[in-house]
C-alpha cells in the first residue's frame, strides 16, 4: 500500500490483487474510513484505490479496469449527488452510495 499526494489530495492505493488494472475505487472524504475499506478489500485479495475528491476520482475512472465505485455522498467540497450525476454521464462503472446527502 502506498500513500501519495497529488494536487493536495491524499490517495491510498494498493496493487496486491492479481489483476492490477481491475479495481474498486473508494471516494470518501474521511482518510481513516478509506484506509479501513482498502484494507478490507485487500483481505479478500481485491485491488482497491481510494480517493478524497473528484479530481482523483476522475483520473482513476479514466484508466482502464475500474469496475466499481463506492461513493460517499458526504464528500467535503463536492456534493455527492452532483458527483454521481457526473460519473453516470461520463463513465459506465457501477456506483454504490454510502452516507447521506449533506443537510444545510
Amino acid at each position: 500500500m502506498r500513500v501519495d499526494t497529488n494536487q493536495s489530495l491524499l490517495s491510498v492505493s494498493t496493487a496486491r490483487a492479481a489483476g492490477a488494472n481491475t479495481r474498486i475505487i473508494i471516494a470518501d472524504g474521511d482518510f481513516t474510513r478509506r484506509l479501513e475499506m482498502v484494507r478490507y478489500f485487500e483481505s479478500f485479495s481485491m485491488n482497491a484505490t481510494s480517493v478524497s475528491g473528484w479530481l482523483e476520482l476522475r483520473r482513476c475512472l479514466m484508466q482502464p479496469g475500474a469496475y466499481l465505485v463506492i461513493l460517499d455522498l458526504e464528500l467535503l467540497r463536492e456534493g455527492g449527488l452532483d458527483l454521481l450525476r457526473e460519473i453516470r454521464s461520463l463513465f459506465h462503472a457501477p456506483v454504490i452510495l454510502i452516507g447521506g446527502p449533506r443537510r444545510g
